[in-house]
């Protein structure tokens, strides 16, 4: 037999035989608004501070923390997220945390159509958007992923698309911050 397919045969037998797929993890339910805001501690909390790999088809996500730490895994390789980072994972990445207990941050759940909806469209962006990124939160990042918190958890006629306006203008600002020469 060929070494190769060997290889390749141990390699699939090593992997998990099924990644979860979520709306959000651990709920099976349809998405709960334009777009989801929640603190760290509100879910990761509740699974001893372990987020189970897993993915989302549908659905991109932005993690910031603000005080303790994470260990993350993104299709396999191992990073680690610090106070004042933020991680942005596009659809389809198998992700799993592993958060120092009492962890603080904020997670900003997207889903597709809302990113899709960002322009115009270009091939940077795009880019961008369709791979997993990491780095510092800038201080203009923070004040609107902070709005985008406050949004969140008011009311009002036009809640739903300052939601957006504010979830599209932190994307666009992280985008263009990370790829800045």
């Amino acid at each position: 037999m060929d070494g190769t397919f060997i290889e390749w045969y141990l390699s699939c037998m090593s992997q998990p035989a099924h990644i979860p797929i979520f709306n959000l993890f651990g709920e099976t339910t349809a998405f709960p608004d334009v777009v989801h805001c929640e603190a760290v501690l509100d879910r990761a909390g509740l699974h001893g501070w372990v987020i189970s790999p897993h993915r989302h088809t549908q659905m991109a996500q932005v993690f910031q923390i603000s005080s303790g730490a994470a260990k993350v895994t993104l299709d396999g390789v191992e990073r680690q997220l610090a106070p004042g980072q933020y991680l942005y994972i596009p659809p389809q990445i198998v992700h799993g945390f592993e958060f120092t207990k009492g962890t603080e941050g904020t997670v900003l759940s997207i889903p597709s159509p809302v990113v899709a909806r960002l322009g115009p469209k270009t091939p940077a962006l795009d880019n961008w958007l369709g791979s997993s990124q990491h780095g510092a939160l800038s201080e203009g990042a923070g004040g609107l992923l902070s709005s985008v918190v406050t949004t969140y958890g008011s009311n009002g006629n036009f809640r739903a698309q300052r939601l957006v306006s504010l979830t599209h203008a932190l994307l666009a600002v992280l985008a263009d911050e990370s790829t800045a020469d």
